[in-house]
C-alpha cells in the first residue's frame, strides 16, 4: 500500500492572502517584542525574505529560537494561530472530490507540515477535508530540538516503505530532501508555473493537484484508474 503525503499549503491557492496576513502578524510580533523598526526589519529579512534561517535551519522559527530566544509556543499563538483563516479560506469541493477518489485500499493519505499541529488541523477543517486525512505529522514546538522537513527525522520512517511513499510539496527545499530520502514519487506543486525542474533533479512538477491523476506513480491510487481499465 502506498502512502500519499500533502503539505497544507498545497491544498489552497497562494493567492488567498495567507502569506500576506502571516507577514503582517510576524511584523506585529517582532514589534511586540520591543524591537526597534530597523532591528525588526532585519530580523524579518533574515527569517523570511532572505531565507537565511530557512536555508541554515530548515525552518525560520528554529533560527529565531537559537539566535533570539523566541518562545515557539508564544510565536505560534501570536502568528499562525492568530491568522484569520476563516476569512481567507473556504470549503473546497474540488479538493474534497480528489481526496475522495483516492482508493484507501491502495493508499493512505497523510498531511506532513512544518507548522504546529493545531494550524494544520484548522486548515483541513476549514477546507472541509479533515475527515479524509488519516493523520497529521507536524513540528513539535514543545521539544527543544524538534525536527522539520526536509530532515528525515520529520517523517515516521518506521511506519512507511520509502519506495511506496508519494509526496507532494510546494517547497523546493523539501522536495529535494524527499528525493534524497528515496521516496517513490516526489512532486513539486508550482501553482504559478515559475519553477522548471531540471531533467536530473528526480521530481515532477504540477500546477494543479488534479494533475496528480495522470502521474505514473499516482494514477493507480485513484478509483477512476480502475474504471478506465475496465472500460479498455
Amino acid at each position: 500500500m502506498d502512502t500519499s503525503s500533502f503539505l497544507p499549503q498545497t491544498l489552497y491557492s497562494n493567492r488567498c492572502g495567507i502569506n500576506e496576513a502571516m507577514t503582517q502578524k510576524i511584523q506585529e510580533y517582532f514589534s511586540q517584542l520591543g524591537l526597534a523598526t530597523d532591528e525588526a526589519n532585519n530580523l524579518h529579512k533574515k527569517s523570511f525574505d532572505g531565507y537565511i534561517y530557512i536555508k541554515e535551519y530548515g525552518l525560520a522559527i528554529r533560527g529565531l529560537i537559537r539566535h533570539h530566544k523566541i518562545d515557539p509556543i508564544d510565536y505560534d499563538q501570536r502568528c499562525d494561530s492568530a491568522l484569520p483563516l476563516e476569512d481567507l479560506l473556504e470549503p473546497n469541493p474540488t479538493l474534497r472530490r480528489l481526496l475522495l477518489d483516492i482508493d484507501r485500499s491502495k493508499a493512505r493519505v497523510w498531511c506532513i507540515t512544518n507548522a504546529f499541529k493545531l494550524h494544520a488541523l484548522r486548515v483541513l477543517r476549514i477546507l472541509g477535508v479533515s475527515d479524509l486525512i488519516e493523520g497529521v505529522v507536524s513540528c513539535d514546538y514543545t521539544s527543544p530540538n524538534f525536527h522539520c522537513k526536509p530532515e528525515q527525522g520529520s517523517i515516521p520512517i518506521k511506519s512507511i516503505n520509502k519506495s511506496k511513499h508519494v509526496f507532494v510539496d510546494d517547497s523546493l527545499i523539501n522536495i529535494i530532501g524527499a528525493v534524497q530520502f528515496g521516496f517513490g514519487s516526489t512532486v513539486l506543486f508550482d501553482e504559478d508555473g515559475l519553477r522548471k525542474p531540471k531533467e536530473d533533479q528526480g521530481f515532477e512538477r504540477i500546477e494543479s493537484l488534479e494533475e496528480l491523476r495522470n502521474l505514473k506513480h499516482w494514477k493507480t491510487c485513484f478509483k477512476t484508474f480502475d474504471k478506465e481499465l475496465q472500460e479498455c
